[in-house]
């Protein structure tokens, strides 16, 4: 299949600072075969009004719609189960493309087989393109050069913060960050959970943060290994930690909003209680039992108020049990420990 067809899913809500250059980043590809879904989930649809007022062209290029606030797992949902195409990109609003992003990475995709795979994904400097610089705007250091794991279970941008120049590739890649993360249509459906609606949920719907990290993971499981295709894009990186060191990334999350901080624990309970395997090594059992011990005694002593996360997962304990019966696991724990940092 020398071209297949592609869906180009992106989620707006209420920001429209950066759509003035990235949007034509992103519909301006040369490659022929893309359909490009647009959902404004903002509360009165405030980016659709901005953009029918400010750029009506690009409604001939993309269907754009206004929709329900169905947080970014549901808005992704419902953008996946309208694909027409083979390969679904899942995209962002605050990034810069270069014109030939989709063209590198389906021809990457075919040549590897592979059905899962992100890109370099560059810090972007938005005060430079605030001066006219929009060259000068694109930086060397790193976002995320997809999603790693370690032993205890800390999920992770690689490379996040670094000189792309300093930056070792060690192949450790657990699944595309949800910044840009493309997928085949069998891999998506391989994971794919019928929720009690009987629609498909691709992204849990119960989660809003690190809903990236579980579906990358559940994806190694069912045996597919993501790519890493050389080719940059560049984000401004409006949630997360910017910079490197353990001390330094602690700030940065003791810092983020409440409701960040929350919905990252959740995240993590959940997908660490879906994908966690007995099968995994003694040691990783024990890094990623005193790691779940420090997070809760850090939430204990320096946000209190977010324990009722603890009880929010308790309450969701059957509807997580029933995804994990009916996920896929097609590698050995042998081999997704070696995913592993």
């Amino acid at each position: 299949m020398k071209h297949p067809k592609v869906t180009v899913g992106l989620i707006l809500f209420k920001d429209t600072t950066y759509l003035s250059w990235s949007l034509p980043s992103l519909l301006n590809q040369d490659y022929p075969h893309i359909k490009f879904i647009i959902r404004d989930q903002s509360p009165e649809g405030e980016v659709y009004e901005w953009l029918k007022q400010n750029h009506p062209e690009f409604f001939e290029k993309a269907t754009i719609s206004k929709a329900d606030n169905v947080m970014h797992s549901g808005g992704q949902n419902a953008m996946i189960r309208q694909m027409t195409g083979d390969l679904y990109f899942c995209v962002g609003g605050d990034m810069l493309y270069p014109p030939n992003f989709v063209s590198r990475i389906v021809e990457e995709m075919q040549q590897n087989e592979a059905h899962v795979a992100t890109c370099k994904v560059m810090q972007w400097n938005f005060e430079e393109v605030k001066k006219d610089n929009l060259h000068g705007s694109k930086t060397t250091k790193i976002d995320s050069f997809g999603i790693g794991i370690s032993k205890n279970h800390h999920l992770f941008d690689r490379g996040q913060g670094m000189d792309e120049n300093d930056f070792v590739e060690d192949g450790k890649i657990l699944g595309p960050s949800g910044t840009l993360a493309v997928f085949s249509k069998k891999a998506l459906e391989a994971v794919a959970y019928k929720n009690h609606k009987g629609k498909l949920e691709y992204f849990d719907e119960n989660l809003h943060y690190k809903n990236d990290c579980d579906l990358a993971y559940r994806l190694s499981w069912a045996g597919f290994k993501t790519l890493l295709v050389d080719i940059k894009v560049y984000h401004d990186r409006q949630l997360g930690e910017k910079s490197k060191g353990a001390l330094q990334r602690l700030k940065d999350h003791h810092q983020k909003a409440k409701w960040a901080k929350e919905s990252s624990l959740l995240g993590h309970l959940v997908t660490l209680k879906k994908n966690f395997d007995p099968r995994l090594s003694f040691m990783v059992k024990l890094k990623t039992k005193l790691s779940l011990i420090a997070r809760y005694l850090y939430t204990l002593f320096f946000a209190p108020s977010m324990l009722r996360t603890y009880k929010k997962v308790q309450a969701l304990e059957s509807n997580i049990q029933d995804r994990k019966k009916h996920m896929k696991k097609n590698v050995t724990a042998k081999e997704m420990e070696s995913l592993m940092a």
